[in-house]
């Protein structure tokens, strides 16, 4: 049996090899704060879009005028609570179309709109 000559030599190549890693690790993390970062914008603009399929629902249901404000008002306390700064708006275009609009901000002013038969 042979006996190493260098006892401390495995334990550097054990220290180096951990640093390496250290290193790639660390060059993903931009990589992984923007992931995050798209991630919450891509939820909040999810949200938005749901909550304008909503109150293109609620506006099929009420019909009449005072309804309708009614609904408005009860969706952007909801907007309010569900996104930041979170506001909608309504919009008649023609006598049955109608442009829903909702803005939020989140580090900068979005706003997503969809056009519908009401």
């Amino acid at each position: 049996m042979k006996k190493n000559n260098m006892p401390g030599f495995v334990m550097i190549e054990v220290i180096i090899s951990m640093g390496l890693i250290a290193l790639v690790l660390l060059s993903l993390l931009p990589c992984q704060i923007n992931l995050l970062k798209y991630s919450s914008q891509l939820n909040f603009k999810t949200i938005a879009h749901n909550q304008l399929i909503n109150f293109s629902d609620m506006l099929l249901v009420n019909t009449d005028d005072a309804k309708r404000n009614a609904a408005l008002s009860a969706w952007n306390e909801i907007n309010a609570n569900i996104l930041p700064q979170g506001k909608g708006e309504l919009t008649d275009m023609s006598e049955h179309v109608c442009e829903i609009k909702i803005n939020w901000g989140f580090k900068k002013p979005t706003t997503e709109s969809i056009i519908v038969f009401c």
